[in-house]
């Protein structure tokens, strides 16, 4: 199992359950150093959000907990090959940091 860092549609529960069959308990945090930017396709006019590394930035978004090995196949599949994972901890609110945290970004 592992915890999740969520910036965009993977924040809202109803497309978590919709693309997993699954509710996962999650909660607000952050990642530092990264800033969240939003990403316009210009053919389609399609937008969708991703997260590059910027020196003392935050990135808000939500933490995943206990995802497993299945469920994260299924994350990767609907985030496409545009996105790889990076090990990076999540921040909550006035707690210490959760570690291992899995972070997808964009390329």
């Amino acid at each position: 199992m592992i915890n999740i860092f969520a910036y965009g549609t993977l924040m809202f529960p109803k497309l978590v359950y919709a693309l997993t069959g699954k509710h996962f308990r999650s909660e607000d945090a952050h990642i530092e150093n990264y800033i969240r930017y939003k990403v316009i396709i210009p053919i389609s006019s399609e937008e969708y959000p991703a997260i590059i590394e910027k020196s003392s930035s935050i990135a808000n978004g939500k933490v995943l907990y206990n995802i497993d090995d299945q469920i994260l196949k299924f994350i990767d599949f609907y985030e496409g090959n545009e996105y790889k994972r990076i090990t990076n901890p999540i921040l909550l609110s006035d707690k210490a940091p959760i570690k291992p945290g899995l972070c997808i970004r964009t390329l």
